[in-house]
């Protein structure tokens, strides 16, 4: 933030030294205007990073990354002197989950002090990774601006917990708990497994009003085998419950509606090719989003888009190689 037009950048994976640490580079002569080193215990790298903005004024005040270790790093550049900058540990993660994926920040639910940071835990870059039964977790962790030093300020146990439901099958229901935030710092979703090969997010979570979005994939357990399982998962920001009402068309009908319930609960979750014998439900070929403010919006995961006239169209959320 100290006016200067730069490149924020992670050392990634596999590095000579396995830290994890972040660079903040001169865009101009790709000189180093801070180096980051949070982590040099060995066996770590540092994630995509995401920089935001508190003020809108297009200067950046804070950076979001996790690591290969489960943290999730807060770098401070809001002050214009570079020697003031610094870095936290805002969060750790359970044992053995490790964030490969980038972060999407919102704001607090109740418009109060700080921000929500979404992400979600899981590797799939090693051999060892296509068998891995490690159980992983989405998270919404709360930033308050208190978070100082290296040892983590929130954990876990520090949030409240939702559970999902009929975990293996299409069309997933999930539980509704309530977060208070005057005490609670988040909260957390524990993923599933299919066939014993754990379910994870290695991609970026998107956010839509009051729902968080985000696709989690079960790959192949053999290194030569293509494919593999993945879920959509549109569920409440706020707290990781079911939202208030269906936003996915779970019936494939075409439209949004209460016929889109399971057993009478929001769906959150549905699988957009479901594997082979594992569920009778039907695989929707659209996914119809509903925004706070009613409009809809569709995404093509299989279907035709142009058959739907509730709201615009977007492109493929998923595809197979074939070769």
């Amino acid at each position: 933030n100290d006016g200067r037009w730069a490149a924020i950048v992670a050392n990634g994976y596999n590095s000579t030294n396995e830290k994890a640490v972040l660079f903040v580079l001169d865009i101009e002569d790709g000189s180093i205007i801070k180096k980051f080193e949070v982590d040099n215990s060995g066996d770590n790298g540092l994630s995509g990073p995401v920089a935001i903005s508190v003020d809108r004024d297009f200067m950046i005040d804070y950076i979001y990354a996790g690591d290969l270790q489960g943290n999730m790093w807060k770098f401070d550049l809001s002050s214009s002197t570079v020697g003031d900058w610094d870095y936290a540990k805002l969060f750790k993660a359970d044992s053995g989950q490790a964030i490969t994926g980038s972060v999407t920040v919102g704001n607090h639910p109740e418009n109060k002090t700080g921000r929500l940071v979404y992400f979600g835990t899981g590797k799939y870059l090693e051999q060892t990774d296509l068998t891995s039964t490690n159980t992983e977790s989405f998270y919404a962790v709360l930033d308050d601006d208190t978070c100082t030093g290296n040892s983590a300020c929130i954990t876990s146990s520090s949030l409240v917990s939702q559970t999902i439901e009929g975990a293996s099958i299409n069309g997933r229901t999930i539980t509704d708990n309530a977060v208070d935030w005057s005490s609670d710092k988040g909260w957390s979703l524990d993923l599933s497994s299919l066939a014993g090969v754990s379910e994870r997010v290695v991609g970026r979570p998107a956010l839509s009003g009051s729902l968080v979005i985000f696709n989690t994939i079960i790959p192949e357990s053999g290194r030569c085998n293509s494919g593999g399982e993945t879920f959509t998962f549109v569920i409440d920001r706020n707290n990781g419950g079911a939202p208030d009402a269906p936003t996915l068309d779970y019936n494939n009908d075409g439209k949004v509606d209460q016929d889109d319930k399971k057993n009478g609960q929001v769906v959150v979750a549905i699988q957009p090719e479901p594997p082979s014998g594992s569920s009778n439900d039907p695989a929707p070929d659209l996914v119809i989003l509903v925004s706070g403010d009613g409009s809809q919006k569709c995404i093509n995961v299989g279907g035709n888009c142009d058959s739907y006239s509730g709201g615009s169209r977007s492109g493929r959320v998923r595809w197979r190689q074939l070769k």
